[in-house]
């Protein structure tokens, strides 16, 4: 079958940068499908948040699928030590902007 995966944003625990809601599809700031087991998702979001707080603040990502499926972030399904694979990086940039 088809799996769905996708990934959010969050501010805490507040997902941000998400898109609208629609029925019962899920909210989410990336996805991909995978078709035969070939599938690598590479995504950049780009998103100003006005959190409108002074305290301490943490972001991060979710990533989820719609079956069984795992889902694995920086890595191969497999993580065979081959020069055919990869091991990526996931960056968060913050910058805090004061007036």
């Amino acid at each position: 079958g088809v799996i769905n995966a996708m990934g959010r944003l969050m501010r805490d625990s507040t997902a941000i940068a998400i898109g609208d809601a629609d029925g019962i599809r899920t909210q989410a700031s990336f996805g991909g499908i995978e078709f035969a087991n070939a599938t690598s998702l590479v995504s950049t979001v780009l998103f100003l948040d006005s959190p409108a707080t002074t305290s301490a603040t943490t972001y991060k990502i979710q990533v989820r699928s719609n079956a069984a499926a795992a889902v694995y972030v920086n890595r191969t399904q497999n993580d065979t030590n081959s020069a055919d694979l990869s091991r990526t990086i996931s960056t968060i940039t913050v910058i805090e902007v004061t007036p």
